[in-house]
């Protein structure tokens, strides 16, 4: 009986929870017999019970928790960023957008204080936080049209008779992220100045970035930079939907900064990196009324599929529109390319290694300008006329070249149709509730040809200022006045303006 009593107290003190002189009092003595032991038996399950459904209790909700946290939402973007923390106005509600995406969003938790800052003060809001890999939209052949078009579009609009080089690609980027922040009237125009959809933009470069820009010949990088605070002091509150669409389509980095000379730093040695040095930097000082820039850099590294020999590159005479002569280094070969023609044209299409990408020259028959070539070119008619290329043999002349560009595209653009977003009527109330319109749209390029292949790099930043950081209140037409007391707040004195004598 002692045995079976010591089994009896191990199992409750196993159980735990049961006070020891219960244990003690509970212990059945002489002649208290079988249902003592019954009933300590009942007490001891009884107790297992209680504490096995407090453990459940507390337990079970975190198990669910953890499940939740760990669960990718069932959309098609599974691992889409929600940007949070201060600055991001996470409560206040975007207007409703035309384009773009309704899915779910994956909202990590973590907020500025655990965000990496660098020395000048710059936030990398996006450290740390996975954006899908999930497929792109497929691009359908009006999609590449309307790219096309544009490329030529906006061509024909920066070409003035003198050397130039653009990128339409980082421009369309650039803009691209600026659509998912502008509404009505100024959506329209930016929209036809791409000749796209916003829904469509999002989605070509969407498209561009995950299956065109993987190869390492050609790469895009995208970021956003903000200023944290204003002038007042207050936080510039930006849009979490409008941050996490640019990071959803655009894989856009995002960073808070104070808009200072080390912002001005953070901002050219991003460049720099993303344009493999070959662009240093893209500002000089930031005026005190930006807010926001929205940079795309583009870099282009390809390797000829059959390289020039050095050997046989010689100078020769290179002849301009107006008879005026010069010279140039001429590289040589004998190869069979891809021949282009066109009515007032021909051409070639050299490729780089891969094969996914070529260098195209069309040279202008005799009697015909550039400028007439240009203006004759369009989208739809260009990817004609490549599709009805074919392989000839060819004996090449190509220049040897380096060259840098720069333009502002303010009037460009303008003149394209989106001149509203550069005016105090833009409407980009998709990114904050203050007045911003477009400052300037800088583009830079790069680009060298030599004998081994085509380094190339482009830069474009958009920047967004705010008209006032307050609002504007002009007393210039009839209005009411008076004195109040302001802790009971009672006017003492009121008062109507209608005519000023």
């Amino acid at each position: 009986m002692n045995n079976e009593n010591e089994k009896e107290n191990r199992l409750l003190e196993a159980i735990g929870g049961i006070d020891e002189n219960f244990i003690k009092n509970a212990a059945p003595g002489p002649g208290s017999g079988s249902k003592k032991i019954n009933y300590i038996r009942l007490v001891a399950i009884a107790a297992a019970f209680v504490i096995l459904v407090i453990a459940g209790a507390l337990l079970i909700p975190g198990l669910f928790k953890n499940s939740a946290s760990t669960e990718k939402p069932d959309n098609n973007r599974p691992d889409t960023p929600t940007v949070t923390g201060t600055g991001v106005a996470q409560n206040s509600p975007a207007p409703t957008q035309s384009g773009g995406d309704n899915r779910q969003e994956k909202e990590p938790d973590t907020d500025d204080k655990d965000r990496p800052v660098t020395s000048r003060g710059s936030v990398d809001l996006m450290e740390g936080i996975a954006v899908s890999s999930a497929a792109a939209a497929v691009p359908s052949a009006e999609m590449l049209n309307r790219a096309a078009d544009f490329a030529f579009k906006l061509f024909k609009a920066c070409y003035n008779g003198e050397n130039m080089l653009i990128s339409p690609l980082s421009v369309a980027a650039a803009l691209g992220m600026a659509t998912n922040g502008a509404e009505g009237d100024t959506l329209s125009g930016m929209e036809e100045t791409l000749g796209m959809s916003r829904k469509m933009i999002n989605d070509y470069i969407d498209h561009v970035t995950q299956k065109i820009a993987k190869d390492g010949v050609l790469t895009l990088a995208n970021s956003i930079w903000f200023r944290d605070k204003l002038s007042d002091g207050s936080l510039f509150n930006v849009r979490e939907d409008f941050l996490n669409k640019n990071a959803l389509f655009y894989r856009a980095s995002l960073y808070k900064a104070p808009f200072d000379a080390g912002t001005v730093k953070d901002i050219n040695d991003w460049v720099n990196k993303n344009t493999h040095e070959m662009i240093p930097t893209l500002l000089d000082q930031i005026p005190d009324n930006t807010l926001m820039y929205l940079i795309n850099a583009l870099v282009f590294e390809g390797a000829w599929r059959a390289p020039f020999d050095p050997n046989s590159t010689a100078r020769s005479t290179f002849t301009e529109e107006d008879g005026t002569q010069g010279s140039a280094e001429y590289m040589h070969s004998e190869e069979d390319l891809l021949y282009i023609k066109c009515a007032n044209a021909k051409g070639f299409a050299k490729y780089y290694e891969g094969d996914k990408y070529a260098y195209v020259a069309l040279l202008p028959n005799e009697g015909t300008t550039v400028s007439e070539l240009v203006n004759s070119l369009d989208g739809h008619s260009f990817r004609s006329m490549l599709s009805d290329a074919y392989e000839w043999p060819v004996e090449l002349f190509l220049p040897k070249y380096k060259t840098e560009y720069s333009l502002d595209m303010n009037k460009v653009l303008s003149d394209l149709g989106m001149g509203i977003a550069f005016t105090d009527s833009a409407d980009f109330s998709g990114i904050s509730d203050l007045n911003l319109a477009i400052g300037s749209v800088a583009h830079k390029t790069f680009m060298s040809v030599d004998e081994k292949g085509t380094v190339a790099a482009a830069i474009t930043g958009v920047s967004l200022y705010c008209n006032a950081d307050h609002l504007l209140i002009r007393l210039d037409r009839p209005f009411i006045y008076m004195l109040v007391d302001m802790t009971t707040g009672v006017p003492f004195f009121t008062g109507a303006m209608m005519s000023m004598e």
